[in-house]
């Protein structure tokens, strides 16, 4: 908010002084005024203002600040004609210790040695102060004095009355042997109507008819069905089966799940592996396509067995095969892969055509070693 003095050359019986708030402590304060000559226009004094030309006064103290430091005068500010700017820097203290403290209140006067419409100015600008008008707390907070009203007309209990209200050690609630009032079924609770576990929990009178057969065994944690929607679950589901005799699903055509994969591969024209692992990787087909097998015995026997720098068998092994002349171009192309058992061997055969220079690429599980590059022409 703006505050304006208005000087004027004529006499007032009272002038209202401004008020320039309440400021922080080391704050800068803007005090602004005007001049006007003897008809209420605006107008310059005879030469600008300077800071010299403001008093300063702390209090009620007749002693005013002794020096200028801190203050700055814009006169004119803005080159506003009457229009005057005090800025006053509480933070400089530079010939004046002790000047600018919390909890005064300063009045600033225009004591000046220029004239305004020919006629000698002195007026007293406003006032304001340094945290003399802060709120402490909130607006309802108590005061020091209304602090020790209150606390000197409490009326505490006694040390007696004190003493009346405490229970004696003997007399603490014990929930083994004590009762409360105004709460059923305090003994033990052999019928309860109430709902046990959540909204939602399964009740007896909800549960299906066969529920009762289902069983857990504690030890084993294996779960024991009697029945069935009434048939015995015995004749049902069958015994527990080991081994290679496990229940055969239509025809069979060997005597094990391995001679009917064996079987399914004949069927579907698939040349059989040696093992289970190679009659579902020969269903698959992800050993790529062709007459030639190419497997760890290519050359020679175990001539392309996988071997770490140790010469220690690797498994989990992923061998990828392609064309060396595509290899390493734009054209690469993945023509099948294989993987290690943990002897280092292929678990099911690349094929390749005949004649054909081919690139395998065998790239090792992480920390067994680095990926190894080789290159072979099928016969």
């Amino acid at each position: 908010m703006k505050r304006f003095l208005a000087l004027l050359l004529f006499a007032l019986p009272c002038v209202a002084l401004d008020d320039f708030g309440d400021w922080a402590e080391d704050a800068t304060v803007y005090v602004d005024f005007w001049t006007y000559d003897s008809s209420g226009a605006p107008v310059a004094p005879s030469t600008a203002f300077e800071a010299a030309d403001i008093v300063i006064y702390k209090g009620d103290s007749v002693t005013q600040k002794a020096t200028a430091n801190g203050l700055t005068m814009a006169s004119p500010f803005d080159t506003v004609t009457g229009y005057h700017v005090l800025t006053i820097d509480t933070s400089i203290d530079t010939g004046d210790t002790g000047f600018w403290v919390t909890g005064a209140t300063y009045r600033v006067v225009l004591s000046a040695d220029e004239t305004v419409d020919g006629q000698s100015v002195g007026a007293t600008v406003g006032y304001f102060s340094i945290q003399a008008r802060y709120m402490r707390g909130t607006d309802n907070a108590a005061t020091p004095a209304q602090v020790a009203t209150e606390l000197a007309t409490y009326d505490g209990p006694t040390n007696a009355e004190m003493e009346a209200r405490t229970l004696a050690a003997a007399s603490y609630f014990d929930p083994a042997v004590d009762t409360v009032a105004n709460v059923t079924l305090v003994a033990t609770t052999t019928t309860n109507t109430d709902m046990r576990g959540t909204d939602s929990a399964l009740l007896a009178a909800s549960a299906p008819t066969n529920f009762g057969d289902l069983a857990i065994t504690a030890t084993t944690g294996y779960v024991d069905v009697g029945s069935i929607e009434g048939t015995d679950a015995t004749d049902t589901l069958g015994t527990a089966q080991t081994g290679d005799s496990f229940a055969r699903l239509g025809a069979p055509a060997g005597a094990s799940i391995a001679a009917d994969i064996a079987a399914v591969i004949t069927v579907l024209g698939t040349p059989s592996g040696a093992s289970l692992a190679v009659d579902i990787a020969a269903i698959e087909g992800p050993g790529g396509s062709g007459a030639v097998a190419i497997d760890h015995n290519f050359g020679s026997t175990d001539a392309l067995l996988i071997r770490d720098a140790a010469g220690a068998a690797v498994g989990s092994a992923i061998v990828r095969m392609y064309l060396t002349s595509d290899y390493g171009t734009d054209a690469q192309t993945l023509l099948g892969y294989t993987i290690t058992a943990d002897d280092g061997r292929f678990l099911w055969p690349l094929y390749g055509d005949s004649g054909i220079d081919y690139t395998l690429v065998a790239e090792p599980p992480l920390g067994r070693g680095t990926t190894a590059v080789m290159e072979i022409t099928t016969p």
